[in-house]
């Protein structure tokens, strides 16, 4: 059984590896949320992204920049997702 803890980043480290600025980060984990893992958290706590999540806001990063609809960007998240990661777009409010 794999114990080991998986790599995460917190908003601001994200931020940086994207080239965006944190609070861009901020709100499309709130706008895409259900096609992220990100963690249930209490108030104050840290929001912390994994290696698939910041694979998704590549993707969220790039369709932004091309002026893709959020809708688009949804499905291409969904389609280049992981397989074990069912696409939840009827819970994207666009």
């Amino acid at each position: 059984m794999d114990t080991a803890k998986p790599i995460t980043y917190k908003v601001t480290e994200a931020a940086a590896l994207l080239g965006v600025p944190p609070n861009t980060v901020r709100n499309w984990t709130a706008q895409y949320a259900p096609l992220l893992s990100v963690n249930d958290r209490a108030h104050g706590e840290v929001r912390l992204l994994t290696e698939h999540d910041l694979r998704t806001l590549a993707v969220i990063r790039d369709g932004r920049a091309a002026g893709k609809p959020a809708k688009v960007i949804a499905l291409e998240v969904a389609q280049t997702s992981r397989a074990d990661t069912p696409p939840a777009l009827s819970l994207i409010h666009i």
